[in-house]
């Protein structure tokens, strides 16, 4: 999955000026692979960024954002979502990038 999400981004970014939603699976995926709190900071990115409400997100991106969603909420209290969340806020996508790739280097 990792070999496929990667270019997506780039993908995305060139087609629709927006890798928003591209993140939203990737979250998933790394929630998935237990690095919940890098996939808590991607839910912050993914809430801060300026199109995240402007482009429509499907079925299949809503559902990977609220599964994604529970499983950061299972593991960590609200304060520390939270805080995780805000610091996701703050990167840019070149950083939110290398955050969820960092283990298939």
């Amino acid at each position: 999955a990792d070999r496929i999400l990667r270019p997506t981004i780039a993908h995305a970014a060139r087609a629709l000026g927006s890798t928003t939603w591209v993140f939203n699976h990737v979250a998933l995926l790394v929630a998935c692979q237990g690095r919940v709190d890098a996939a808590a900071r991607l839910l912050g990115y993914i809430d801060a960024a300026p199109t995240a409400e402007v482009i429509c997100k499907s079925p299949a991106q809503r559902r990977s954002y609220e599964d994604a969603r529970a499983l950061i909420e299972a593991a960590f209290n609200a304060e520390e979502f939270h805080q995780l969340s805000a610091a996701g806020a703050r990167l840019s996508e070149s950083e939110a990038t290398g955050l969820a790739f960092a283990s298939a280097r």
